[in-house]
């Protein structure tokens, strides 16, 4: 594995022994040392005589300052110069709870570190140690930092600091690991990707919430993975794993990340509460409908594997808005219906499901039996009132006012109006403004989004494809738990300026428009960004810079017209584009 050591920064001109006056007053009053990024090669001797409470060469009092009145330092930072050692003195800091040196060039850490029992965070990360002192002693220590160094090995070091709740030992050599549980068994985060581990035990780890082994040797996981009952975020990408053990008890686990390894099937036993589930880049022939089982998925990457086929059910997985299907040879599905993006795969898929007389046929108007109007009206209110769904379909501007009238006392969460004549949105569709989390206005030649829209404050998904759009109403970034926004195939020029003040905005399709440029600078803002689909546009230049938006998993760029990246690296799929975009950065 080689390691990779963080770019160091030039030196700044700022003299080692002379530090700001106001810096060391602030210090001497609140306890609080901050001299990050000052081109330091060693702490300045007047640091030292912080702890003494009397005059010194280096340390004096203004007129207006008692020295009595100086309190003990508590927190130490020196993160982002040049120190090379630090001094076995650190430990006159009796008090210190935050000891923060990370980038720095520090090969070793001095054994009075254990001294300073009272500590709680130590950041040591971007440095160059490959050992470290005994820890010990340092029971109250809850948050530590050693990623991007050069460890071979954290025990017995770490063994006594049973309260840590934080670990990250990412970018580092290390090659195996004791049963955590019984060293740190009140671990919440733990991250190790980037190392050499083959084999782990996190069983019993029974408040870990988040763990990353991602990029490491694994190829097996054993079976005590499966009794993290309080875990949200597993991330294996990037290993030689084949088989996962049964993951059905981590009934809390919302986002699973297996991409990048040697799995050739999905017989995961998967909990029912994933959101997110990324198996792309794989060798997975084969979608089993069990698939459907995992009612809370609202992602899905398949992209990069063989599959040939899909489930017809995964149609009915009604939390499903995100299906990533690029680089499999899907035969049973179009190409043109795949283009079209997630809600035209899962209609696809719906429509090959044997249709039987259920609720959901009532109340689209195509029940078997004939009955009469009254009839008709009487079950379409009380499948709408029973599932706070209502769906539309093909009904004209007239029928459409009148039903949303009548339904005007119910609470509906999941609205969708398609392939019906409507200009604009019906007024009475106001009236469920604060319920509604779902609402397809799709396939409905729209012109224009009545401004009553930011009134809709619980609205996670809004689906405006297939219209006449050339712009959205400013009101839509009062949207503020927005979700997912799907503009493609309209008559957009740019993507409108309301979308970038969505600050919750995972899911951005706006591919079949007529976009000519990707706005780098507002998409930064998206901080949870997690897909951008704009293909099928008009864009001439794709900006490197959208490759370090960090949550961003799923890009599709196809069919614009730039040149750069080329073709080969689009067809690799969104982890290769975005690797080339990143690369690209400081070109």
């Amino acid at each position: 594995m080689s390691f990779h050591v963080k770019a160091r920064k030039p030196a700044k001109s700022t003299s080692t022994s002379v530090i700001p006056k106001a810096i060391l007053q602030q210090a001497r009053k609140n306890g609080i040392l901050n001299l990050p990024n000052r081109g330091l090669k060693e702490i300045p001797a007047v640091v030292w005589e912080l702890c003494s409470i009397t005059k010194s060469e280096h340390v004096s009092f203004d007129s207006n300052e008692k020295w009595w009145d100086q309190v003990e330092l508590t927190k130490f930072n020196f993160a982002s110069n040049d120190l090379q050692h630090l001094p076995e003195d650190i430990r006159i800091f009796k008090c210190l709870k935050v000891l923060d040196v990370h980038d720095n060039a520090l090969t070793s850490l001095p054994q009075s570190l254990s001294e300073l029992t009272q500590l709680e965070k130590l950041d040591v990360s971007h440095n160059q140690l490959s050992v470290l002192p005994s820890l010990g002693q340092c029971e109250q220590l809850l948050v530590l930092h050693l990623q991007h160094n050069r460890l071979s090995a954290l025990f017995p070091s770490l063994e006594g600091i049973a309260k840590c709740e934080k670990l990250d030992a990412s970018h580092n050599l290390l090659q195996c690991l004791p049963t955590l549980a019984a060293l740190m068994p009140n671990l919440k985060y733990l991250a190790l990707q980037e190392n050499q581990l083959s084999h782990m035990d996190c069983g019993k780890l029974m408040h870990l919430k988040f763990l990353d082994i991602s990029s490491n040797q694994f190829k097996t996981l054993p079976s005590s993975f499966g009794v993290l009952t309080s875990l949200e975020q597993l991330n294996l990408r990037n290993n030689q794993i084949q088989t996962i053990p049964n993951l059905s008890h981590c009934s809390y686990l919302k986002e699973l990340y297996l991409g990048s390894n040697k799995l050739q099937d999905i017989s995961i036993e998967l909990p029912t509460s994933l959101s997110i589930l990324e198996l792309r880049d794989n060798q997975i022939s084969c979608v089993p409908n069990q698939i459907t089982k995992v009612e809370s998925l609202e992602r899905l990457d398949l992209g990069n594997n063989n599959i040939s086929n899909l489930p017809p059910e995964m149609g009915l997985m009604q939390q499903l808005k995100v299906v990533v299907l690029e680089g499999n040879p899907l035969r049973s599905i179009r190409r043109d219906v795949i283009m079209k993006g997630t809600h035209s795969v899962l209609q696809y898929l719906r429509s090959r499901i044997v249709p039987t007389s259920d609720a959901s046929e009532i109340s689209q108007g195509k029940g078997v039996l004939p009955q009469s109007q009254v009839g008709f009206e009487l079950s379409l209110r009380n499948d709408v009132l029973n599932s706070g769904k209502l769906h539309l379909k093909e009904q004209d501007a007239e029928s459409i006012q009148k039903i949303l009238d009548e339904f005007s006392d119910l609470k509906l969460s999941d609205v969708r109006i398609s392939q019906c004549p409507l200009t604009t949105l019906p007024t009475s569709l106001s009236s469920f403004s604060s319920t509604v989390t779902f609402l397809d206005v799709s396939s409905a030649k729209l012109k224009k989004v009545s401004v009553f829209i930011g009134k809709f404050q619980s609205l996670l998904h809004l689906n405006l494809s297939r219209n006449f759009l050339e712009d959205l109403p400013a009101e839509i970034s009062q949207l503020k738990v927005l979700l997912e926004i799907n503009i493609s195939s309209n008559k957009f020029k740019s993507v409108p300026a309301c979308i970038f003040e969505l600050s919750r905005l995972e899911n951005l399709l706006a591919d079949d428009n007529q976009i000519n440029f990707i706005p780098s600078k507002e998409l930064m803002g998206l901080d949870v960004l997690a897909t951008l689909s704009l293909k099928n546009n008009c864009i001439a230049h794709v900006p490197p810079e959208i490759g370090l938006l960090k949550s961003l998993r799923s890009i599709g760029l196809e069919g614009n017209t730039f040149k750069i990246p080329r073709q080969s690296i689009l067809q690799r799929g969104s982890a290769a584009v975005l690797e080339y975009l990143r690369s690209r950065v400081s070109c």
